[in-house]
């Protein structure tokens, strides 16, 4: 309810002790300067040592004006976690926030009334290029740059004027980034945030590549980015031959908390993490078969019936066709038909 997954001795004592030890952190931290202009997080101490994560889902009142100093109230604007999420994993997870800047965020609040989303599947299939380390695979490219680019734009402009759009993991190699950043500025009406799918980027030939994905808004420009931190079994190709990180990130929107994640990092058991958080929206590259798909709806529709949270997942298999993603929300079935078309979503 308080947005406090920790793992203490019992729930009486979550809400006896913990939550009131947040709210007196918070109503610190908000003394000072409670309308957070330039900040969409901060790390709170209680009085018992204990650290959490406040994070702004959307606008405080404008200086001059009250925010109640009420539980409710307080939630209402804030998201409170731990510091260290331990209870899923065995290492803790780091957060790594993202907020939206002015100009962004005045466009997020004028869309808030009716949010919609899309979903990116290529019916052709992706053909991939690939090198082994060992027994472990990693990809080096798209085979046809410059008919898969085409393929990209032609998605782009078939989500014309959408608030969320995905595309699928391992379909956006990085020689594609400046390119579809420009076909997203040059378009008159372009996606309002894509999260455009990922790639195995390579930055230090010593070492494996991250699979790294880039949040990118309808002026063309990174406001965010994601990594991978649980590797993919590839069945006779071996493991994901991938370099991990172990972050979480999220998206401080007036639309809400937007989380990031890719395929595994969304719906692997140990990925339990996300019912801590809470997030409003959740934006999801993946590539795998029907399997994949069952387990990423059981994830999705577990954070819609306990959280409202609505998510896209965009899925292309390794090989092939076939497979496309969906959107799961509170109230309204998305199956895979609605995948490469505007669906509008129900706004929070």
């Amino acid at each position: 309810r308080f947005g406090l997954r920790e793992a203490l001795p019992s729930k009486e004592f979550i809400c006896a002790h913990t939550c009131l030890q947040v709210l007196a952190a918070l109503e610190d931290a908000l003394a000072a300067d409670w309308t957070w202009k330039r900040q969409t997080s901060r790390l709170v101490e209680s009085m018992t040592g204990a650290k959490f994560w406040v994070v702004k889902k959307k606008p405080t009142p404008s200086r001059g004006q009250r925010l109640p100093n009420t539980a409710s109230s307080i939630f209402k604007y804030f998201a409170v976690f731990p510091r260290e999420l331990t209870r899923a994993r065995a290492i803790p997870m780091r957060v790594r926030m993202y907020s939206v800047d002015n100009v962004l965020h005045k466009r997020l609040e004028e869309i808030g009334h009716q949010p919609s989303g899309y979903v990116a599947h290529f019916e052709q299939g992706v053909e991939l290029e690939h090198e082994f380390d060992g027994d472990r695979l990693f990809f080096t490219g798209v085979k046809d740059v410059g008919g898969h680019l085409r393929s990209i734009c032609n998605h782009l402009e078939a989500a014309a004027d959408s608030t969320f759009m995905v595309l699928p993991e391992c379909t956006v190699c990085p020689t594609m980034m400046e390119d579809i950043k420009s076909a997203i500025s040059s378009s008159p009406l372009p996606p309002v945030l894509c999260l455009a799918g990922s790639f195995h980027c390579r930055d230090d030939p010593s070492k494996l590549p991250y699979n790294r994905g880039e949040l990118i808004d309808y002026r063309g420009e990174r406001v965010g980015k994601v990594i991978k931190s649980a590797p993919a079994s590839l069945g006779m190709n071996g493991q994901e031959g991938i370099s991990v990180e172990e972050t979480m990130d999220l998206v401080s929107t007036p639309l809400g908390l937007v989380g990031l994640a890719i395929c595994l990092d969304f719906s692997h058991p140990t990925q339990a993490v996300w019912e801590e958080v809470e997030p409003d929206w959740m934006l999801v590259p993946s590539m795998g078969d029907q399997r994949t798909l069952d387990v990423h709806r059981d994830a999705a529709e577990k954070l819609r019936n306990t959280f409202n949270t609505t998510s896209l997942i965009a899925n292309q298999p390794a090989e092939g066709a076939g497979h496309p993603g969906f959107i799961v929300e509170k109230g309204v079935e998305h199956n895979e038909d609605h995948h490469n078309q505007v669906v509008s979503l129900t706004s929070k």
